[in-house]
């Protein structure tokens, strides 16, 4: 029997790094691209000297960069550092809400009042944009606030039901509560939905 998941484990192991390996592949035509899969799978260090690479020498969208920089040194503890980040993405484009998420992300702790209602004004703005929604619950979960996480994927799953992020969002969320058991039947939707949905293996 621990042969057998020792077996099971190398196997899932192989399975995860041959598709890392043809997912680098795939977004090698783009970095910056490459840059957000390694933050989305969880490779900050990684994500970072991409996403830096990629300013320097101005390829991809500076101001979806700049937010994924800032989401990097957010989960790396660097808060100063990420609210410069997303600074020079806002200024950038006023218009662009993400970059304003992760300013208001900084804020849910200090000022939670003046988080909740700034991310109200920018869903309201942006309610045919489920990916709006999914990343002011993303805020929350990673502020470990998943009642009001859940809140923000309920309205993502309410504009479209297949939309793979809502069901990521939400299999996160109940991974965070401890349900792994329906984290996995949502991460096997999200891959149901848009097979491209690498974070979701």
């Amino acid at each position: 029997m621990k042969y057998m998941k020792r077996t099971n484990l190398i196997s899932l192991f192989a399975f995860l790094v041959a598709l890392f390996v043809h997912t680098s592949a795939t977004f090698a035509a783009d970095e910056s691209s490459e840059g957000i899969l390694y933050y989305r799978i969880g490779y900050y260090q990684q994500a970072e000297d991409i996403l830096l690479k990629d300013l320097a020498a101005e390829k991809g969208d500076k101001t979806e960069i700049y937010y994924y920089l800032g989401n990097v040194e957010f989960k790396l503890g660097n808060m100063e550092k990420a609210a410069e980040y997303y600074q020079q993405g806002a200024a950038l484009d006023e218009k662009d809400p993400f970059n304003q998420i992760g300013l208001l992300k900084l804020k849910i702790q200090s000022d939670p009042e003046a988080a909740a209602e700034g991310f109200k004004q920018i869903q309201k703005k942006n309610k045919k944009k489920p990916m709006v929604a999914c990343e002011i619950g993303r805020a929350y979960l990673d502020c470990k606030q998943p009642d009001a996480a859940s809140e923000y994927q309920g309205m993502a799953y309410e504009r479209d039901n297949q939309f793979a992020p809502a069901h990521i969002l939400w299999a996160d969320i109940m991974n965070y509560q401890g349900d792994g058991g329906v984290a996995a039947t949502y991460y096997e939707q999200a891959i149901m939905a848009d097979p491209e949905s690498y974070e979701a293996y």
